[in-house]
């Protein structure tokens, strides 16, 4: 194919062991095949000591693996004269117009080249464009190796010589086979399911198994026996394999086994009337103006008011109770709110985004028991625009929807939500002047000889008042979920004093207000103390001396 028809005719048709003739003489194809295969070939220079040097091992695997014995086949290292024709020509993208025609038509490719002593045959391909071993290789159309692969071929190449018997045989795939589970098995969600599988490799070794649900990787094992663990499968059908991955990279998938988890079929039916709501006419839940049982937390008011008693703006409201779960498996539970939200489930803030915004929807992931029953807590504010409060559930096995009123239920009629601290005794108490005073400031003397709880002229009927050093602790059993109050120096004292406000809780400080003088600014605080057996509130005197040192809790509450 790389000269006319008269210079073939006249030159190597004459010859009786020339070029192969395209089929013109079988018998001159068959002799011209056997005198290339006789091993008229010398020792690679680039071996060691006659062996492969590891290179040239690893880039065997490479020939394997590359497919290179498709052309490059037989003890010859080529395909050229295994058969009559067109049928063994290559183009393996050198192909170009100037590289002539063939005998009878047009050149659709070109004999392929022997690889036995190639290192010494240098240039490259037909037209002698490739310099180099890896110049040619890389202008193969369709190969595409990394750089170490490409040297380890090299190196192979380099070494083939008079040693090598025959083109290493292609790489085999693995064979793998699920054995477990059975198909068509059943389970109950939350399940854990067990996958073992076999896997074998007859030319080389299983370098892993790896196990899939549909084309969802599972998990992976490089030592037989095969196996890996599914753990909490939620309801639904799966189709499960195992892939085996050999030496080379070579891997084969088994057959898929299915298996079907399905749901607690029989979840008890809830009883549940809601939830209490209770309804603040600011934004921080403290002026509470209404109690009431909500079905469901599902509510878009607009720019309306929930309630004639509160105003449409800057309110805040509280829904509390307890919301049966109806599967064992992880919830996600889902607000929707136009302002600020937080959430608890079993006294877990898992929802927490107590900022201004347009209505945006927030979620949290816990795991539940079924029919078991969990402590739940919204609070919510607006501030001002859309009024939108919404709180939705979803699992595996439950479609999203807000929470029906049958699986929530409200908090016994017995147990109030807010409990002020001044209600509550001291287990112990330490006052620096007189006696710490309830729902009056500092009187220095005797009980109840104090004024009205004043800070920056905003007056509380509520709250602690005391004088440093005080140190009250209260029993909390584990009953309450959040600790809030104002804190500041009385009115009273004018810009005298200097304090510092502390809560503990359990033996862990919470809270620490920093360096506060008179007239210094009211600052408010709201704690999370839930499941705390102990609150401690204590007061210093700053660093210097007990003078003027009126401390007031304003409003100091628990909440449920």
């Amino acid at each position: 194919g790389l000269m006319t028809d008269a210079q073939f005719n006249t030159g190597t048709r004459a010859q009786p062991l020339g070029d192969r003739k395209a089929g013109v003489s079988v018998d001159l194809d068959a002799l011209a095949a056997y005198v290339a295969s006789l091993n008229t070939f010398s020792p690679s220079p680039y071996r060691t000591n006659g062996a492969l040097t590891p290179d040239a091992v690893a880039g065997r695997d490479v020939f394997r693996t590359a497919n290179c014995a498709q052309c490059h086949s037989g003890t010859a290292f080529t395909e050229s004269g295994t058969s009559s024709g067109a049928a063994t020509l290559r183009d393996i993208g050198t192909l170009k117009p100037a590289s002539g025609q063939r005998l009878g038509g047009t050149l659709m490719g070109i004999d392929t080249q022997t690889l036995r002593d190639v290192w010494a045959t240098a240039p490259y391909l037909h037209d002698g464009s490739a310099a180099t071993l890896a110049e040619a290789v890389t202008a193969h159309r369709g190969v595409s190796l990394t750089a170490t692969n490409l040297t380890q071929l090299v190196a192979y190449l380099q070494q083939i010589g008079s040693e090598e018997t025959s083109v290493p045989a292609n790489n085999q795939a693995p064979t793998a086979g699920l054995t477990a589970p059975a198909n068509n098995a059943t389970f109950t969600a939350p399940a854990a399911i067990t996958l073992n599988a076999n896997a074998a490799d007859a030319d080389g070794s299983v370098a892993r198994v790896e196990f899939y649900q549909g084309s969802t990787k599972l998990g992976e094992d490089a030592v037989a026996p095969y196996s890996f663990m599914w753990s909490n499968a939620a309801a639904g059908t799966y189709a499960l394999t195992a892939r085996a991955v050999d030496n080379t990279g070579a891997a084969v998938f088994s057959t898929a086994v299915n298996v079907t988890v399905t749901a607690i079929t029989n979840p008890i039916p809830g009883n549940g009337t809601g939830l209490r709501g209770e309804y603040f006419d600011n934004m921080d839940l403290t002026v509470s103006k209404l109690v009431r049982t909500d079905a469901t937390v599902n509510f878009d008011w607009g720019t309306s008011a929930p309630d004639a008693s509160v105003a449409a703006d800057t309110f805040s409201a509280r829904w509390t109770g307890q919301v049966q779960a109806l599967f064992t498996e992880s919830y996600t539970f889902y607000t929707v709110s136009d302002d600020g939200v937080r959430l608890w489930v079993n006294n877990q803030l898992i929802i927490n985004n107590w900022t201004d915004h347009a209505p945006v929807e927030n979620s949290g992931v816990i795991t539940l028991q079924a029919n078991q029953r969990y402590d739940i807590r919204m609070e919510y504010y607006e501030n001002s625009g859309d009024t939108v409060a919404r709180l939705l559930w979803s699992s595996a096995s439950q479609a999203k929807q807000a929470i029906p009123q049958a699986y929530l239920y409200p908090v016994a009629s017995d147990a109030p939500a807010l409990v002020y601290v001044s209600e509550l005794t001291p287990v112990s108490q330490v006052n620096g002047w007189g006696t710490y005073e309830r729902n009056r400031s500092n009187g220095e003397q005797n009980s109840a000889d104090g004024r009205t709880i004043t800070l920056n002229g905003v007056a509380y009927a509520k709250g602690l008042g005391v004088h440093a050093a005080s140190d009250l602790r209260f029993n909390l059993n584990g009953e309450y979920q959040t600790f809030l109050s104002d804190i500041g120096l009385d009115d009273e004292v004018g810009n005298n004093g200097s304090v510092v406000f502390q809560v503990w809780a359990d033996g862990a400080k919470l809270y620490d207000s920093g360096l506060m003088k008179g007239s210094a600014a009211t600052k408010r605080f709201t704690l999370d103390v839930a499941g705390k057996r102990e609150l401690r509130l204590v007061v210093t005197n700053g660093g210097d001396n007990l003078s003027y040192d009126h401390a007031d809790w304003a409003n100091a509450r628990l909440m449920r």
